[in-house]
């Protein structure tokens, strides 16, 4: 259930920023309105955080079960670096099969790479903030 609503409101995070940014820089040369980026996002960002994404980062947090440390400043370093590093993968590797150009490949593999790093670290964050929200919803519940 966190995964999920981590995942979806990372997705909304992640649109909007990159649309605003987008627009803003880039607004004079896009054909498409704002909302239209907006959407597009959307539903490309919406795929990826909830299909390989939810997976991917149930594999990282299950790594780091398994390591079983508990000093927090290794544990958040630990997960900032894997969501990082499967981030980069997972859209560099993406950015391959999508680009037909042999030469691009190299160039939008590390580009699009650091927007999927860029995408995890928003999603790990989300998601520090939702187990936070989560345990206080939990406790008072519990307290009533």
């Amino acid at each position: 259930m966190h995964y999920l609503f981590a995942a979806l409101l990372s997705t909304l995070v992640f649109s909007v920023g990159v649309a605003v940014i987008g627009y803003t820089f880039l607004g004079a040369q896009l054909i498409m309105t704002f909302h239209e980026l907006f959407i597009r996002l959307l539903m490309y960002a919406g795929t990826l955080y909830v299909f390989p994404g939810i997976l991917l980062f149930w594999l990282i947090e299950t790594f780091k079960r398994w390591i079983g440390s508990q000093d927090p400043l290794f544990v958040y370093g630990l997960s900032t670096s894997l969501y990082s590093v499967a981030g980069f993968f997972i859209i560099g590797v993406l950015s391959i099969f999508v680009q037909g150009d042999p030469l691009q490949r190299g160039v939008d593999f590390i580009l699009y790479g650091v927007f999927g790093a860029v995408a995890a670290l928003i999603y790990y964050h989300v998601f520090l903030i939702v187990q936070i929200w989560f345990k206080r919803i939990t406790t008072t519940t519990k307290n009533s």
